[in-house]
């Protein structure tokens, strides 16, 4: 939100300074009835019709931004390159009737006048080429994702040891036909379940719910069919990371396990395999932010800035030249584990992210959880085989 504001309102400010230094201080320039570059100057009702247009335009993008949850940087700087031009341009046309244009743009063969743009057009034509770009980007994205998955669907497996059903159908786009097949045919197995809530075992590969991109082929689209409601699904685990979902079955232990994830009481407790040897059990208090070059990728911060993160590290074996660990989760902020274990120089072996020589998915695994039933107040233990056994 900061890089979009701070880009609106900079091009703002420099658009209305040349403005006045180029066409009220020098003389130099035009003041176009037309849009950009001089498209459609002189007819008064495609002037008003473009001050009407613009103001819905500006707040349609302010409301989008605000609502879409992939905040990039080329989002961002392109939503405030936006919002900032078509601003600069609007306020010219409310006090003067019309946008000084004061740059040059001789080859195009539409123009109208000797003056065709200025600082506020040119960021909403690099505003459209940014946005643009993010969009092609997204679209493709999902199927490169799916040809991953498939491609190295075996060797996950083989390289985690785990037991994944029909590991052929992992990643895979779910279909209408295939929803009747239910969970058991994407690997998802039921390892406590009741009238309220289920715990289940997710398999590598599988995305829990949409987003980034991501419209289908998730557990989310599984759940529906096995009479669950979307809603159902508490809390969610990376698409390379296996192991143990809570999955509440009605309105009520759903709002009840959401406060309980976040009065941390919960306990959750993941294995996995760390790169190089680590001797001691650490407890990483370590506050966790957005990486500003890859918004999709998190950093540890030692000040105050970002969100506070504590995991207890507790060391089971060393294998070679990796280290086996138990986790427990204090906290519970996106790949909180997997940014603890960079930040200490010991990244999970296997991760493409966070580990320079990972590749094929991270070795983590959420084997245990332990919990007070929401409705019932009894005791739920659920646990699987740890993939370091």
């Amino acid at each position: 939100m900061k890089l979009f504001l701070a880009a609106a309102i900079l091009i703002l400010i420099f658009d209305q300074i040349l403005k006045f230094i180029f066409y009220d201080v020098l003389g130099i320039g035009v003041l176009n009835g037309g849009i950009a570059y001089g498209f459609g100057a002189g007819n008064s009702l495609f002037f008003w019709s473009i001050i009407v247009l613009t103001f819905f335009i500006c707040g349609l993008a302010v409301f989008l931004f605000l609502k879409y949850k992939k905040k990039t940087l080329i989002v961002s700087l392109g939503g405030g390159l936006f919002v900032g031009g078509a601003i600069g341009n609007l306020i010219d046309r409310i006090f003067l009737h019309g946008v000084r244009d004061f740059i040059p743009f001789n080859w195009i063969p539409l123009e109208i006048f000797d003056f065709t743009c200025n600082l506020a057009d040119i960021s909403l034509t690099a505003a459209v080429f940014l946005l643009f770009f993010h969009i092609i980007t997204e679209t493709s994205e999902p199927h490169d994702e799916r040809q991953k998955t498939n491609g190295g669907g075996s060797s996950v497996k083989k390289y985690m040891s785990l037991r994944v059903k029909n590991e052929e159908s992992v990643g895979k786009r779910i279909t209408a036909e295939d929803h009747v097949n239910g969970m058991d045919r994407y690997g998802v197995d039921i390892k406590y379940e009741d009238d309220d809530l289920m715990v289940i075992n997710k398999p590598v590969g599988l995305v829990v719910h949409h987003g980034a991109g991501i419209f289908d082929g998730t557990l989310e689209d599984i759940l529906p069919d096995n009479g669950l409601e979307r809603r159902g699904i508490v809390h969610r685990l990376d698409k390379m990371t296996q192991g143990l979902l809570i999955v509440a079955k009605n309105e009520t232990t759903l709002l009840k396990l959401r406060e309980m994830f976040k009065c941390h009481e919960i306990k959750r407790t993941y294995v996995g395999l760390c790169s190089g040897i680590i001797r001691n059990d650490l407890i990483i208090d370590k506050n966790i932010i957005r990486n500003r070059r890859n918004r999709t990728l998190f950093v540890t911060t030692n000040g105050d800035e970002g969100r506070n993160a504590v995991t207890i590290l507790k060391v089971l074996r060393v294998v070679g030249n990796d280290t086996w660990c138990e986790f427990e989760l204090l906290t519970g902020r996106t790949h909180q584990i997997r940014v603890h274990c960079k930040s200490i120089g010991h990244p999970l072996v296997g991760d493409a992210e966070y580990n320079p020589k990972g590749k094929n998915g991270q070795k983590l695994q959420a084997y245990k959880l332990e919990f007070v039933h929401p409705i019932s107040n009894k005791l739920i233990k659920v646990e699987i085989a740890s993939i370091n056994s």
